[in-house]
C-alpha cells in the first residue's frame, strides 16, 4: 500500500484531510512524541495549508507535514511514513462482531434463561375488588 492510497483510506476517497484526522493518524501511528506534540503538529498544518479559508490538506501537503515532523524529530521522511503506513494498515482490519453476550443464550441468567417476566402475572386476581376491601369502616378504619 502506498501513502496516497492510505491518504485516501483515512479521508475516506476525499481530496482533502482535515485537522481532526490529520492529528489522530499522527497520534495512533506513534509520530507524535515528546519533540512533535499536538499543537506543533497543528502548527505544521496550519502553515503548509497556506490558506485560512481552506479546512484541509492535499496529498502533496500532507507530504510536506511528515517531512516537517522528520525532521523535527530528526528521523528520516521514510521511518515517518512507514509508521503511517503501520497504521493504515491496521486501520479497518478488525470487523465488528455481534455482541456475544446478546445473542449466545446460553449466557443468560435468572428470568431470562427461562424465558423472561410476564406482563400478565395475575396470581388468580382478575379485577382490582379483589385486591381492596370496600366494605363498611368508621372514622378510626375499623370494620362494622
Amino acid at each position: 500500500m502506498s501513502l496516497a492510497a492510505a491518504f485516501k483510506k483515512f479521508t475516506n476517497e476525499k481530496s482533502s484531510m482535515d485537522v481532526k484526522i490529520y492529528l489522530s493518524v499522527l497520534k495512533e501511528s506513534g509520530v507524535l512524541n515528546y519533540k512533535v506534540q499536538a499543537d506543533l503538529a497543528e502548527n505544521f498544518f496550519n502553515t503548509i495549508k497556506n490558506n485560512p479559508n481552506l479546512r484541509g490538506i492535499s496529498y502533496p501537503q500532507f507530504e510536506q507535514c511528515l517531512s516537517q515532523i522528520a525532521l523535527k524529530n530528526a528521523q528520516t521522511k521514510q521511518l515517518v511514513e512507514g509508521m503511517v503506513l503501520e497504521y493504515s494498515k491496521k486501520l479497518g482490519a478488525k470487523k465488528s462482531d455481534p455482541n456475544r453476550f446478546f445473542y449466545d443464550k446460553s449466557t443468560y441468567t435468572g428470568v431470562h434463561n427461562n424465558g423472561g417476566p410476564s406482563t400478565i402475572d395475575n396470581n388468580g386476581i382478575s379485577h382490582l375488588s379483589q385486591l381492596c376491601d370496600r366494605s363498611g369502616a368508621n372514622v378510626r378504619g375499623v370494620k362494622f
